[in-house]
């Protein structure tokens, strides 16, 4: 009799019969004669029924199915951030899906993730991010107890997407167990810590581990219904990963027995910190989230309203802060976490499961070349007794170069020495085997086996990138069946606890960790044949002895040492620094060779081609039977080739740049759950600033001599429509593609009189200088002058510069020490500037208007009594616009959607606060900041050690809302960094783009997004208000209006259909200056030894009194300390919208 029926896929045949049409009549029959036989269709086994919901997944290859983002725990949102997870709850999910089954064939959103500290930033993904991916055997059910692994990614407990780390693989090599990967939150969403949360009504301690606590519970209950067994769970990790591991190892469980094995890879093993440690570190975080007021349950709850990006940008400016603990790890909480864990494992408080070990050869994350300094941040505790030790046991005399002593130095402290104490512990009271992994990254352009090498082995050649991002690289026969030996060894242990009772039959005998006996401290080296490069490859076992210092143990040319030296760096910066050095893009594009130095005039950069996976696959097919010109076999998929033709036409490609992209494309092989194929593309900058210049673009094949294989081509900026390594998830879909017309263009080699003009008032300039000294509304501590020392051309640059009040007149008569003295500033611009020409209303009610003398006066002159505490502003500088221009009607000072240029070099100076910006012609819609301000770029010239941002930052922000107190800044700014460099060390671009529809500012390149702010819904809206507002004339409470509404309809204006651009929907024009302190929170009281505090009487007095204390900081040479500009260009929209 026929228990069950099973067709494969509706496109196959069964006796020469449609399946589709077998299915239809079988299940018609099975209906009429209520038949008793089970019939399965296919699509029934890729449905699994938790008994709370049912998931459809996804068949990923014909043994294998993959269930994606199955939820675990209860979304922690709202009130739940900070918060430990909650069950999740099942009656929900049944109340809400009414028995349907629910689709589980994508992966989910990854968690909110934190910059990899390679120049990029943080932000990408989601809060309701607590789900798992369970792969499981195709047709797996309750009872068939397979083991399971569980693995836990890595990322520095910072960035990481399991979807990077797929495992249908693996269980296509062995349909014989369950692998789930977890999601859990991240960086400060997951491992914000302060001692008040010790009161559970403010917070709870690691979150994000306490999440992958409750992946395992959920395991428990619900794998069975996957085909899993609960009591054989092994835990997994790389890196953090394997970090969380070993805290599983010593973690309080409260005797619930969650996994009955543990693989332990290259832990990253920091300090674990007390919360009050961490007070710091959550104070500096706060404080940049816009939430340093109050008590820290007041802190809390500002913090659990703010916005996604806001908290991004506060936890990747606290990354860089300088704080003696500036990351957000797991801590010493007392509860679940009840000890270091080095001392839990030293006294045997471990949990009793066998354990498998291990490291790669030349593990390292951090950067540097002195390995005391990187310890001593990395370890705080450690004192200079220490260090001396260290220094003692890595002499330099031992290594090739110092670059290998650091890389040596750091990676057994930071990522290796957990082989040495687990796997002792772990031989002693249970089982362990301990690993080397000795097989470069083929891709990383070094033969130095770095951290995660294995990753990229194991996981179909994977390299992960910024935000969640990944990249396969197609992998040779002798590489896929290395990877097959590795893969077997893990899920050996899996099944049995052991990796070599089920490994491959090629593979050496996997020797157990003992600390006795003949042969004590054995491990095995996990490396591919050397001589081998045609087909299956067998491990080379090699049982070496654990001894220090641990060098590349392998014979090496002169040529590999020398790259050796090179390429010791960790992947925290390996994407920016080997780039640099010419020497190769590791984690993303294909092998660069060194000669590539006399190709590129400058530094190589990534961009990359998003191209439809089906299109390249028919294209590829058709290539290899009939090879020609790749743009040949277009016609196998109109849609490609329809754009790639409109890219000739708009002239932003040419037919080789087209062929080459191609020719590239078609060598890859697409990972089999992506749509795309992203098709790197090298680009070796000649002049990045300027839009639509040409660029080189250079493609290498590894396996090849580097000097025959290169081809370079020509590809234009254009082509950035196609970037994806944005931080702000730059979409294609959001491009200024209007005709753009030029307003404005200004290189500065027209002299003084062209830029300033040569009327007494400077008419018929480019610039109008603004001459003022009451602070613009800031509390600044300039005066901005018309002086040719504070702004003046030089060789074609226009300079802004600051100087001292005092060597004018000096500095007893700045600070009123010989009695009171008035300072009258020279061509006083008030009248220009104010509103209504600095008429107000008549204060006495008179219904007419008067001049406003307080605001003349305030901007025009100064009194410094020391009786009063007044004083002469102590720094003239310079603060230029184009507002004459705008004003005059010629349309060449101002813009309304379209783009703004600019080209300079921040000042160098504590204190000083660059800025370029812009604010509306006519305030359309009232004062500020209901018009708007747009912050294309302001920085400060602190040094790069200042805790607040320093030279090395730059921001971009919207100023907007209706009223000066619910300003709604904090919604729309932006930090980027240039990691270690300032901003002053040489010129960035600085771009606006400007439609109605977004507005995006960035430096340099799209990929170095700034801001990127959509009109997606009225700002009244976004800005989230309250419903009444107090009347500051008439202390009276009334209802808050919008501002922006039509005054017809009372609606909101629409910029064009389902966008809402007020009130950045009028003209504005640019401001250039560079102001000085202030008492507006700009600087943060406490930060980097700031000498006044904002809400000081005295603030100004102060900052003039300690004036050798920032002076020294300022250049001597008045080039070097100001802001420089060598161009600024403006452009809009050619038909006004």
């Amino acid at each position: 009799m026929i228990h069950f029926i099973h067709f494969e896929s509706s496109d196959r045949t069964y006796f020469g019969l449609p399946v589709t049409l077998i299915n239809s009549r079988l299940s018609r029959w099975c209906n009429l004669s209520k038949c008793s036989w089970l019939l399965f269709c296919f699509s029934n086994w890729n449905v699994v029924d938790t008994g709370y919901a049912k998931y459809q997944g996804n068949r990923s290859f014909e043994n294998t199915v993959a269930y994606l983002g199955i939820p675990y725990a209860e979304p922690p949102v709202g009130d739940r951030r900070f918060r430990a997870p909650l069950p999740l709850n099942i009656g929900r999910i049944e109340a809400e899906t009414s028995g349907k089954i629910l689709n589980a064939t994508q992966y989910p959103d990854f968690c909110v993730q934190g910059s990899t500290g390679a120049g990029d930033a943080g932000g990408a993904g989601t809060e309701d991010c607590l789900k798992l991916n369970v792969y499981a055997p195709f047709g797996a059910k309750k009872g068939d107890n397979f083991p399971v692994l569980v693995y836990f990614h890595g990322g520095g407990y910072v960035y990481g997407n399991p979807a990077n780390w797929p495992f249908d693989g693996w269980i296509n090599q062995s349909p014989n167990v369950i692998v789930v990967s977890v999601y859990y939150r991240l960086d400060s969403f997951g491992f914000l810590a302060v001692p008040e949360f010790e009161d559970p009504r403010i917070g709870d301690f690691n979150t994000g581990f306490q999440d992958q606590i409750q992946s395992l519970r959920w395991i428990q209950t619900y794998i069975p219904s996957f085909g899993g067994d609960p009591s054989k769970v092994t835990i997994n990790g790389q890196s953090a990963g394997g970090g969380s591991v070993e805290l599983h190892l010593i973690a309080n469980h409260k005797g619930e027995h969650l996994f009955s094995g543990g693989i332990v890879q290259s832990a990253y093993r920091v300090p674990t910190p007390t919360p009050a440690q961490q007070q710091s570190l959550f104070a500096f975080y706060a404080i940049h989230a816009g939430c340093g007021i109050g008590s820290v349950a007041i802190q809390v709850a500002c913090l659990r309203n703010a916005s996604i990006s806001a908290l991004a940008r506060a936890q990747d400016a606290a990354a860089t802060s300088g704080l003696t603990y500036n990351a957000f790890h797991p801590v010493l909480d007392g509860k679940i976490i009840t000890d270091y864990p080095s001392n839990l494992v030293i006294k045997g408080e471990f949990a009793q499961v066998p354990l498998i070990v291990g490291a790669t050869s030349n593990e390292t994350v951090l950067g540097g070349n002195n390995f005391t300094q990187a310890l001593q941040e990395a370890f705080p505790e450690l004192t200079s007794v220490d260090l001396e030790e260290f220094v003692k046991e890595y002499p330099l005399s031992e290594f090739e170069s110092t670059s290998q002593q650091f890389q040596v130095a750091t990676g057994e402290s930071i990522l290796i020495c957990s082989r040495e104490i687990l796997g002792g512990a772990y031989a002693h009271a249970t089982k362990a085997w301990t690993y080397r992994y000795n097989q470069p990254n083929p891709t990383s352009g070094s033969p130095a086996v770095g951290h995660a090498a294995e990753n990229w082995m194991m996981f179909d050649g994977i390299n992960t990138g910024f935000n969640g991002t990944g990249t396969f690289t197609p992998m040779s026969p002798v590489e896929k069946a290395f990877a097959a030996e590795l893969v077997a060894y893990w899920l050996s242990f899996v099944r049995s606890g052991d990796p070599n009772t089920f490994k491959l039959d090629r593979s050496p005998t996997w020797e157990e960790y003992l600390t006795t006996g003949n042969h004590p401290k054995q491990r095995i080296v996990l490396q591919q044949p050397i001589n081998n490069s045609k087909t299956n490859a067998n491990s080379t076992s090699r049982n070496e002895l654990d001894k220090k210092p641990l060098h590349v143990r392998r014979e090496m040319s002169d040529a590999d040492k020398k790259l050796l030296k090179s390429f010791d760096r960790g992947p925290r910066e390996s994407v920016h620094k080997r780039s640099r050095l010419l020497a190769g893009f590791p984690l993303y594009a294909p092998y660069l060779c060194p000669s590539l130095s006399s190709q590129c005039q400058t530094h190589p950069r990534l961009i990359r081609l998003r191209l439809p996976k089906m299109a390249l696959m028919k294209i590829s097919r058709s290539y290899h039977q009939h090879p020609s010109s790749p743009v040949q076999h277009l016609h196998f998929f109109p849609k490609l080739e329809t754009i790639l033709h409109r890219r000739l036409q708009m002239q932003l490609l040419t037919l080789f740049d087209v062929i080459l992209a191609l020719s590239l494309a078609i060598t890859q092989v697409p990972h089999r759950n992506s749509k795309w194929v992203h098709v790197p593309l090298i680009v070796c900058n000649d002049d990045w600033a300027s839009l639509c210049r040409h660029f080189y673009w250079c493609q290498f094949d590894r396996a090849t001599d580097c000097t025959s294989s290169f081809r370079c081509g020509t590809i234009q900026d254009a082509i950035h429509e196609e970037d994806i390594h944005s931080k702000t998830n730059f979409s294609t879909e959001r491009m200024d593609r209007q005709p753009l017309c030029l307003v404005m263009e200004e290189d500065f080699n027209g002299g003084e009189d062209v830029v300033f003009g040569s009327g007494p008032g400077g008419e018929g300039g480019s610039f109008w200088r603004e001459v003022n000294m009451d602070g613009f509304g800031n509390g600044e501590f300039e005066m901005t002058t018309a002086s040719s020392k504070n702004s003046y051309v030089k060789d074609g640059i226009l300079y802004l510069a600051p100087t001292l009040t005092a060597e004018e007149i000096g500095s007893d008569n700045v600070l009123g020490n010989n009695g009171a003295y008035i300072y009258n500033i020279t061509g006083c611009t008030f009248n220009e500037t104010a509103v209504n020409g600095g008429f107000i209303a008549d204060p006495n009610g008179s219904g007419g208007q008067v001049f406003d003398y307080g605001g003349y006066y305030a901007a025009c002159s100064a009194t410094a009594n020391t009786t009063a505490g007044t004083i002469v502003n102590p720094v003239q500088s310079a603060r230029i616009s184009t507002l004459m221009n705008a004003r005059s009607g010629s349309g060449n000072g101002s813009t309304k959607y379209g783009r703004v240029e600019i080209r300079a070099k921040m000042p160098t100076g504590d204190w000083l606060w660059p800025a370029l910006w812009m604010l509306p012609v006519n305030n359309t819609y009232g004062p500020w900041p209901r018009s708007g301000e747009i912050d294309i770029v302001e920085s400060r010239g602190n040094g790069i050690s200042y805790t607040a941002n320093g030279a090395n930052f730059v921001q971009g922000a919207l100023n907007w809302g209706p009223s000066p107190q619910l300003n709604s800044v904090s919604k729309s700014y932006s930090w980027w960094s240039n990691k270690r460099v300032p901003f002053s060390n040489d010129f960035h671009t600085y771009a606006l783009e400007w439609t109605t529809s977004f507005i995006r500012i960035y430096v340099d390149t799209r990929l170095h997004t700034l801001l990127e702010y959509r009109f997606d819904e009225p700002f009244f809206e976004k800005g989230d208000y309250p419903q009444t507002i107090v009347n500051a004339s008439t202390g009276q409470v009334q209802a808050l209006q919008d501002p922006w509404a039509d005054p017809t309809t009372g609606l909101p204006k629409e910029s064009a259909k389902g966008r809402w651009s007020s009130p950045f929907d009028q003209e504005f024009y640019l401001i250039m200056n560079v102001a000085v302190g202030g008492v507006n929170g700009w600087f943060p009281d406490g930060q980097g030894n700031k000498p006044w505090y904002d809400g000081g009487a005295d603030a100004m007095r102060s900052f003039a009194e300690a004036q050798s204390q920032w002076y020294p900081t300022w250049p001597e040479n008045l080039d070097d300390r100001a802001m420089a500009i060598d161009y600024v260009k403006m452009w809009r929209h050619c038909d006004g919208n």
